[in-house]
């Protein structure tokens, strides 16, 4: 993977630095979802791959002609490692992109599987709207959560006891 510092593709700074305390707040939410960076970089691609065509296009003129002349040029050739640094660094932004998306999904996914209830801690039992769990349905979670741990704890000890008591039947 090619490197991105210093370069016009390189990663973008953290929200509330820089120009990103500057904008509005729903600017700031779209430049931290990597789905919205996915789609604001394939432009980018798009054009750094056509660069990159046209530098190697030109490079391989040049080199076929200084073959002929037996002459040599290095700005052909810088121009290319430049046009082919920028492409993959765009792309290693993108790769980055949909690996967080990704993992961002599972997370949903698992949150949603275990945490069934929204959950936002207020005392009392007065109902929530938006379908936000009140305190004692949130205590009722988080009692549930408990007791699948104490399970995964007591099968986990079980089957270490049980392995103990197997390794210890084998002669040596």
């Amino acid at each position: 993977m090619a490197s991105s510092v210093g370069h016009p593709g390189g990663p973008a700074q953290p929200p509330g630095t820089g120009q990103a305390a500057a904008q509005p707040q729903h600017l700031q939410d779209r430049d931290v979802d990597p789905i919205s960076k996915f789609k604001l970089l394939m432009p980018r691609l798009k054009d750094a791959l056509v660069t990159l065509m046209k530098t190697a296009g030109q490079t391989f003129h040049h080199n076929a002609v200084s073959d002929s002349a037996l002459k040599s040029t290095d700005s052909t050739q810088q121009r290319f490692e430049k046009s082919l640094e920028e492409f993959y660094s765009i792309c290693d932004q993108i790769e980055i992109n949909l690996h967080l998306a990704l993992e961002a999904a599972m997370q949903t996914g698992d949150a949603v599987k275990f945490t069934p209830i929204a959950q936002h801690i207020t005392k009392g039992d007065t109902p929530q709207p938006d379908g936000q769990a009140s305190f004692p349905q949130y205590l009722s979670t988080v009692k549930q959560q408990i007791h699948c741990a104490k399970e995964i704890h007591d099968m986990l000890e079980n089957c270490a006891k049980q392995f103990g008591d197997k390794t210890s039947d084998i002669p040596r």
